[in-house]
């Protein structure tokens, strides 16, 4: 993305909007089944959406993160696993991570391969990071970005229509060219809920409840005409526990034969290799990216 394009987070009060508990916004996700909800703001977000993740795992249940903005915090997990006294090793068991470097890779891996993914495992829990933040790119037509959102959206509404819940995470930017800052807005009419996360004066984070209402399907009509173009072999989903502590410093692409699975494999819905888990001690050395956020309650 260039930075250049990218000014600056957008500021807000949250004058006017309802506060809400992280806690009780976790536990509500987790029931009902079949939500949209999204999570925008300052760069916590991830943590807390890490917390959402952690709070779904400990029930149980399988959990498919699609990672489109290099967010996902191995230590985060093993920490929520040991303050809840779980075994970390079973608890990354159940997480599936694929990694997107672009928006026409993250919009392949949420609209081709995810839904596949999650009839074959029959996990009923979806996480995306960082959808606007590949959309900010200022390398994609804002054409292309538009239809992306538009399909990904149509997506997301049809998993949700087969009781999957999803909770999109985004950082909150004012971008050029002006019309991108349109694409939050968009986002937002679609979710059945949108959180704020912001930093008070204090640097403390605050989270409040903006939007909360059953959003139509058609409020986004989708463009399903010509698909964008994507590499076939780049979004990956991984067995944390199996791969992704192997793989850390390197190319998913590169670990098919280490326990990665491949997309294709999905697809055909072949399993991948069995490796040796990765111990809870190897993965407490994994360097931790947001380390210097630590300070801040999620």
């Amino acid at each position: 993305m260039g930075n250049e394009r990218l000014l600056a987070r957008r500021s807000g009060s949250g004058r006017g909007l309802a506060p809400a508990s992280p806690s009780r916004m976790a536990n509500s996700f987790a029931s009902p089944a079949g939500k949209l909800w999204l999570l925008y703001g300052e760069h916590l977000v991830f943590r807390l959406a890490h917390r959402v993740a952690g709070h779904m795992l400990k029930t149980g249940q399988p959990v498919a993160l699609v990672d489109g903005a290099n967010r996902f915090d191995i230590q985060a997990i093993v920490r929520y696993a040991q303050e809840h006294r779980l075994d970390p090793d079973e608890v990354l068991r159940r997480i599936y991570i694929s990694r997107g470097f672009t928006c026409y890779q993250v919009e392949a891996a949420v609209t081709e391969r995810l839904p596949a993914f999650l009839r074959r495992t029959g996990a009923r829990v979806a996480l995306i990071f960082g959808l606007l933040d590949t959309l900010y790119d200022e390398q994609a037509p804002t054409r292309d970005v538009r239809t992306i959102l538009q399909r990904t959206i149509a997506a997301l509404r049809a998993m949700s229509g087969e009781g999957i819940s999803v909770l999109l995470a985004s950082t909150d930017w004012r971008v050029l060219p002006e019309e991108r800052n349109r694409l939050l807005g968009d986002l937002k009419q679609t979710m059945d809920q949108v959180y704020r996360l912001e930093l008070t004066a204090e640097n403390l984070p605050a989270l409040f409840l903006e939007r909360s209402e059953s959003a139509g399907a058609a409020a986004l009509a989708p463009d399903l005409g010509g698909a964008a173009p994507f590499e076939d072999d780049v979004a990956l989903f991984v067995k944390v526990a199996d791969g992704l502590g192997g793989a850390a410093g390197r190319d998913f692409d590169d670990e098919v034969a280490g326990g990665v699975v491949g997309a294709e494999q999905l697809d055909k819905g072949a399993d991948g290799a069995e490796t040796v888990p990765v111990a809870a001690r190897q993965l407490a050395g994994v360097t931790d990216a947001n380390a210097a956020e630590d300070r801040h309650p999620f």
